[in-house]
């Protein structure tokens, strides 16, 4: 099963960075989106509540409005921690892992147990 990575960066440039260094570790460049302020809309502050909970969809929203990118990924499971830890190292932010599809009802029942 896959999950959803997600992590806040400072800029674009950190941003790509991340990407970068994530893709040499070896990492499928297919598995990587990237949200920069620029780019965004209302849609895609929207789309967020279709990828995360809405409690981190709204932390996710105010990275964005401040001007930071978002780095967003669909990996095994099994990489997940180390994905995470490349993250950490190369100053990712507010960094977690979703469960794909996931409700944010279910999240919250999921939160609670």
């Amino acid at each position: 099963m896959s999950k959803t990575v997600v992590s806040a960066c400072d800029s674009r440039q950190k941003a790509t960075s991340l990407l970068d260094y994530a893709i040499a570790s070896g990492f499928d460049t297919r598995s990587f989106s990237l949200i920069s302020p620029a780019e965004t809309e209302e849609v895609s502050y929207d789309s967020l509540n279709k990828i995360v909970p809405s409690i981190q969809a709204r932390l996710y929203r105010n990275h964005l409005q401040r001007g930071d990118s978002l780095i967003v990924a669909q990996v095994p499971e099994n990489e997940v921690a180390r994905l995470i830890g490349l993250f950490q190292k190369t100053g990712g932010q507010h960094i977690e892992a979703f469960d794909p599809g996931l409700r944010r009802d279910q999240a919250q029942l999921q939160a609670k147990k």
